[in-house]
């Protein structure tokens, strides 16, 4: 009787763990459905590293049952109807592999995209690929170790320690002699090739294959994201018998309140035609970027901002806030972004933004003035917004003066910044107008005065007038 060997069979199961926070709105109507969730994932051949397709994928859980076929890149997508927390289980095979069990917990509106799923062929003790299982003949004995390969790895992903996720990872290599007899009593070391340097941890550094020469180790997690990489050796007689570096991915934890950014939003003073940008950065509790995914909400009590947005790589994450009812009375938003952290605590940051309204006001003083012989005056003026705010950043201010022998000088020609509280130099300014070339003249001279602010959308003017005393004759 020929006896069947399965090589690389394993149950993979994955658990995602998925945070959900509700927040107020200021709608007036709410909506008791879901959205349909999509459930996907990739097949690949454990020993190439190649996609399977054409692999028949069973949801059996949640019911009703549905099954579809991998695509020539080994993808799977399912479409399913979620209105509570559900369990979610699917079966993958093909015809001259191993089935696998992929388990995870589904929440209404929460997209599950599994982990890479690897499926090892069932071939029979002829395929010269395969160690060789001698339990038939006691005779046979194994000879030196000549390879180590990896047999199993509980997951390829974990997360940074004491961050609420998985932090630990098992992985099982196989010892075989150059004929791929099984070797047992072999003495298996193992090492950390390169990685993140957050103090991760391998242990046990060394073991002994057991009868179906398989030797164990776990790999901690430290403090620090990143790849690392497990290698597995024998020494034998002055050389080394080593296995191919295995990668593990160490993902950031969840949020942490002490490494919650809220950027300042741009701009601050937001224009009438304008809108504004509000960004957020996510760290976890060792100032790593959050994984990447991670969902931040945003609310506003005037205007309307977009609802969520999901950090990337940085841990950055951001949304539009536009200009809309209802509108502040007096020009100020306030916006407030929100995510949970490692406790499942709602934690929260807020920033303030300025809406610019006109009309432009223009007060300037004096408004009626008579510059003396050989001296000069001094004015004083304002520009705002119909609240009494800053114009936006990028709006101008002009001044401009008209009349014989007379300069000016002061803020003539002003390029404003993005401010949000007035001042000097914001809302604020002065110019002085003087006599120059002073010349004989019986009647006093009219000078003209004009000041002009100028935004994205609007125009203001406001001219005065005054006049230059004559110089008194001898």
């Amino acid at each position: 009787m020929k006896t069947i060997f399965v090589r690389g069979t394993y149950m993979l199961t994955a658990f995602i763990l998925v945070l959900s926070l509700s927040f107020l709105s200021n709608c007036d109507t709410t909506s008791s459905s879901f959205d349909p969730i999509e459930i996907t994932g990739q097949v690949l051949d454990v020993d190439t590293d190649e996609p399977i397709a054409n692999g028949i994928v069973r949801l059996v859980q949640p019911t009703p049952e549905k099954s579809t076929v991998t695509d020539g890149s080994g993808r799977f997508f399912f479409e399913v109807d979620v209105d509570s927390t559900v369990n979610v289980r699917v079966l993958i095979s093909k015809e001259g592999y191993q089935t696998i069990t992929l388990e995870t917990v589904a929440i209404p509106e929460r997209n599950i995209e599994f982990p890479v799923a690897r499926l090892g062929m069932i071939r029979d003790e002829d395929d010269d690929d395969l160690p060789i299982d001698d339990d038939d003949d006691p005779d046979v004995t194994a000879g030196e170790p000549a390879s180590i390969v990896l047999s199993s790895i509980s997951s390829e992903t974990i997360t940074v320690k004491e961050t609420g996720g998985t932090e630990q990872a098992e992985f099982v290599f196989q010892v075989a002699d150059s004929a791929g007899r099984l070797v047992s009593g072999a003495d298996v070391e193992f090492r950390l090739g390169s990685s993140p340097g957050g103090g991760e941890v391998i242990d046990p550094l060394t073991a002994t294959s057991d009868e179906s020469g398989l030797a164990r180790t776990t790999l901690t997690s430290g403090t620090i994201s990143g790849v690392v990489q497990v290698i597995a050796s024998i020494q034998r007689d002055g050389f080394a018998v080593e296995s191919r570096p295995v990668r593990v991915s160490i993902q950031s934890g969840l949020p942490s309140d002490n490494h919650f950014t809220l950027y300042r939003p741009s701009p601050r003073n937001v224009p009438f035609d304008g809108t504004s940008q509000i960004s957020v950065m996510l760290g976890d509790r060792y100032g790593n970027p959050v994984a990447q995914g991670t969902r931040v909400y945003f609310t506003t009590n005037y205007g309307v901002v977009g609802a969520s947005a999901v950090t990337n790589a940085d841990g950055q994450a951001g949304v539009t806030l536009r200009r809309g009812n209802p509108s502040p009375p007096d020009g100020f938003v306030t916006v407030s972004a929100r995510t949970v952290d490692e406790n499942n605590q709602s934690i929260e940051r807020q920033a303030s933004v300025l809406f610019y309204f006109p009309p432009i006001i223009i007060d300037v003083e004096p408004s009626d003035f008579l510059i003396e012989h050989l001296s000069d005056q001094t004015f004083n003026y304002t520009v705002m917004d119909v609240n009494g705010n800053p114009l936006p950043g990028g709006s101008n201010i002009t001044v401009t003066v008209e009349g014989e022998d007379v300069e000016v000088i002061g803020d003539v020609s002003v390029t404003l910044g993005d401010h949000m509280s007035g001042g000097q130099g914001i809302t604020q300014f002065s110019f002085n107008v003087a006599g120059i070339n002073e010349e004989l003249h019986e009647n006093p001279r009219p000078v003209f005065i004009e000041i002009k602010a100028t935004t994205s959308t609007d125009t203001q003017i406001v001219q005065i007038q005054g006049r230059k005393e004559k110089q008194v004759m001898d």
